[in-house]
Parts: C-alpha cells; structure tokens; sequence
C-alpha cells in the first residue's frame, strides 16, 4: 500500500474546460489542497481555486470560506504534524432527477472525502463533504466556470 502523498493540483493548462465533469473536478481538488509545509494558511488552497471559478473564490456564491474556515480552526494542530489534505475520493453522484446539462448551463454533484494526514504519521479525522457545482459558459466555444459551489450546511 502507498503512502499518502498531498494533493497535486491540476495545471489549468490541461483541464479540458470543454468538460463540466472535469472541471468541477479541478476546482474541488484546488479547494482540497492543504498542505503546512507549502502554504501559509488554509486561504492559500482556496486561491488556487480561482483558475475554474466566475467569481472570486471568497465570494458568497461559494462555500469554499466555510471549508477554508473548517480547515483554518486546524491549521495549528496540522502543522504541528507538518500535515496535508489527503483526498481519498473525489466521487460523482447522479439521481434520476438531475437536471438535464444543456449548451450553456450544468449541474454536477459529488462526495469529497478527506483525510488530513501528518508527515510524522499523524492522521486526522476523515473529512466528507457533499458538493454541488453549477456551471455555465457564454457560448458552446467558451470553456465552463463554476458559477456556484455549494454544500448543504449538515455537511460542514
């Protein structure tokens, strides 16, 4: 079995933003990105999210501030273990009732599950969220911004 190894976040350049799949992908792993030994505080991963997003990451559209706020009340106890977001699963989730994409406009849903994991061995709680992530563009030649990212308030 591998070690855990911090998240390597996608290069904008190659995420097919042709793909709603893929990049509401991107911007969850962006949003997962903690590392103490690369960033200064839990924002740092939030703004490597902005790549992928219509507005700017803290903006209420988003509910990236509540899990960089999650984050940030740990960030003390993960970097006495020199720790990282371990992301253990990035997982689409369809209904029957899911809303149809169309040219301009699509919905996507997905369970995130996180563990933070210490460089000294230490391992934190297993995180898991439920996201949604709606996403637009101007035209079928425009590549796809998430536009809204929320997870409903039981998740956090």
């Amino acid at each position: 079995m591998r070690a855990p190894e911090p998240v390597v976040v996608p290069d904008p350049a190659t995420v097919d933003g042709a793909d709603p799949t893929a990049v509401a992908v991107a911007v969850l792993t962006a949003a997962y990105s903690f590392d103490t030994t690369r960033d200064a505080s839990s924002e740092d991963a939030m703004e490597r999210t902005q790549a992928w997003l219509a507005e700017p990451y803290d903006s209420s559209v988003y509910d990236l501030d509540g899990l960089r706020q999650d984050v940030e009340r740990d960030w003390e106890q993960w970097a006495q273990h020199q720790a990282f977001a371990s992301i253990n699963a990035i997982e689409p989730h369809r209904t029957d009732v899911d809303t149809p994409d169309t040219a301009t406009r699509a919905e996507r849903r997905f369970y995130v599950r996180m563990t933070p994991v210490g460089r000294d061995a230490w391992n934190g709680a297993l995180v898991e969220h439920q996201w949604f992530a709606f996403l637009e563009r101007a035209s079928p030649d425009d590549p796809w911004r998430v536009v809204e990212l929320q997870t409903p308030l039981a998740d956090r």
